[in-house]
């Protein structure tokens, strides 16, 4: 019959401790070993603990030692089917999918109890605010067995950073290779955060810079031994990615002989190839197909630890009416987060009332629904209820687009929800489907819209600030601006001391919730379904994480 491991999801929840981030987001930093289960990071003594000083080093000075696999390969192949699919094996351009599926790494990483631990380096230490020494594992080895050593991962950062990594701390930085295993880092600026950029895959992930050019031909990529994971691409097509384990991969051999990722946008042909056994494991089964799963006899419906990404309702400030701070604020405190969460999406998202998770002391709960207040703050800016039951002022009728995508079945749903919800406040939300969500966001035409983003990113609660709600961010897609909040992020990107982080974290929080840039609808919590062959699969808390790693196994 069908499964789901709520119980090993509540015991993770429970035994979970969130850890400090930089020079003391929450604490000092610390060490744990990674589950044998979807990731893939170097075990170290789960022991092993930092100074309380608010100088933080990654992993130990050394003793990180080459991991091999415990039992021996199983020959199976593990066949997945996702929605988004990877169109190139560049590693700066599908960074994410290249660590999530095993092919490349990164220097450090995240284990399933949410903390930093070694990956390529063995440690990361403070050089006061001149910047960082990164030791690097001696055993690392590129699939061509090339020595990962600090020459290599100077010129795999300094090719992110050409490519355009939004480090603004390493943006004339300098360098300095002390030994082999050792690299020196001064940057720019002091910045307390640069250790989580190391954790994720989306600003540097290591590989082979000697084998790829700044503009590479992505078609040959399969012949370049360029990445460090448990394996290497073999094939890629519009249809499929497959990979090959690498037998003497540097941290151990996995226990699979591959995987085969197969593209299929539509869920419900995605449950359809797992129902007859084209494929072992379904990412991003929609919210609505979740009775369905439960039902069938050989699936096992899989819910991974809730975390802090959030499905975000993005505004355009460039259009009206989202120009107007009340319409903005009448559609945050018109949603009813807890009906979406618990019935319209079936308990797989949160009804969260805060930005950040649960578990973070900068929390604060300042999330609400408030359909009066929402009422008020419409007939105060001057938008009275029409005949058909939609708002105008003067000519204009209160009405604008919302897309969804068809990558997050769920964004769809989570629309229309939106759209009955919002009605009777007299707003009138026009759905629209984009099947490139991205450039719809950059057009800068759009009214409004879903996507989905991770408050903290590599456990770092600045970068999304910096990114997405800051007047220049990289992706500040609502062409939001705020010299309040740019000045709250400046000072958190060099403050080293824990109480004013989470001070200046608070500050912000209360800026979001007066002006609302835009709002978030719910909680994410990353489900998975798998057959019976892989039953044990556990799901990491982020798809863009692991998805795949040297010790993921059939079940048994």
């Amino acid at each position: 019959m069908s499964s789901i491991d709520q119980q090993k999801t509540a015991s993770r929840l429970t035994r979970r401790r969130f850890l400090a981030l930089g020079a003391g987001a929450v604490g000092a930093w610390a060490l744990a070993a990674c589950s044998p289960q979807a990731s893939n990071p170097t075990a170290v003594p789960a022991s092993t603990a930092l100074p309380k000083d608010l100088s933080p080093t990654v992993g130990p000075a050394g003793g990180v030692v080459q991991v091999k696999a415990t039992t021996a390969p199983s020959g199976r192949r593990l066949r997945i089917g996702t929605s988004f699919s990877v169109s190139t094996l560049d590693p700066f351009v599908s960074h994410q999918s290249l660590v999530s599926y095993g092919i490349t790494q990164t220097l450090f990483a995240i284990s399933p109890e949410q903390k930093i631990v070694p990956w390529i380096a063995q440690s990361m230490e403070r050089n006061g605010d001149e910047g960082w020494t990164v030791k690097i594992n001696p055993a690392a080895r590129f699939h061509s067995g090339k020595a990962i050593d600090a020459k290599a991962v100077l010129k795999a950062i300094e090719r992110c950073m050409e490519r355009g990594a939004a480090m603004a701390s390493l943006k004339g930085a300098k360098y300095e290779v002390v030994d082999t295993h050792t690299l020196r880092i001064g940057t720019s600026r002091p910045d307390p955060w640069l250790p989580t950029h190391f954790v994720s895959s989306r600003n540097f992930p290591i590989f082979d810079a000697d084998l790829i050019s700044e503009k590479p031909d992505t078609s040959d990529l399969t012949q370049k031994d360029f990445g460090c994971g448990p394996f290497k691409a073999v094939k890629l097509t519009p249809e499929v990615l497959s990979l090959d384990a690498v037998p003497d991969a540097w941290h151990g051999a996995s226990k699979l002989a591959g995987v085969d990722v197969r593209f299929i946008v539509d869920p419900q042909a995605r449950l359809a190839a797992l129902k007859t056994g084209e494929i072992d494991l379904m990412l991003y089964p929609a919210a609505d197909s979740v009775a369905q799963i439960k039902a069938t006899p050989g699936l096992h419906f899989k819910l991974a630890m809730a975390g802090p990404g959030r499905t975000f309702w993005y505004m355009n400030h460039k259009k009206p009416p989202l120009d107007d701070v009340n319409v903005r604020k009448a559609c945050a405190l018109g949603i009813d987060r807890k009906q979406i969460a618990e019935q319209v999406l079936n308990g797989l998202y949160q009804a969260s009332d805060s930005w950040y998770p649960s578990y973070v002391p900068w929390r604060v709960a300042n999330i609400r629904t408030d359909v009066a207040e929402a009422k008020r703050l419409l007939e105060q800016s001057g938008w009275t209820m029409g005949s058909d039951g939609i708002r105008r002022k003067s000519d204009q009728r209160l009405s604008f687009d919302y897309y969804h995508y068809p990558q997050q079945p769920d964004s769809k749903v989570i629309a229309e929800a939106i759209q009955a919800q919002l009605k009777p406040l007299g707003i009138d939300l026009k759905l629209k489907q984009s099947d490139d969500i991205l450039s719809t966001w950059r057009g800068k035409t759009y009214d409004s819209g879903t996507t989905f983003y991770d408050m903290m990113e590599a456990l770092n609660p600045a970068v999304r600030l910096e990114r997405t709600f800051r007047t220049d961010g990289s992706e500040n897609y609502g062409f939001w601006g705020s010299a309040e909040l740019d000045s709250v992020i400046d000072k958190l990107s060099t403050e080293f001391d824990t109480e004013r982080q989470h001070a200046l974290l608070r500050e912000a929080q209360s800026i979001l919730d007066r002006d609302v840039p835009f709002t978030f609808v719910v909680g994410r919590i990353w489900p998975s379904v798998t057959n019976d062959a892989f039953a044990s699969y556990e799901p990491p808390i982020e798809n863009n994480y692991y998805a795949v790693g040297k010790d993921t196994a059939p079940a048994g």
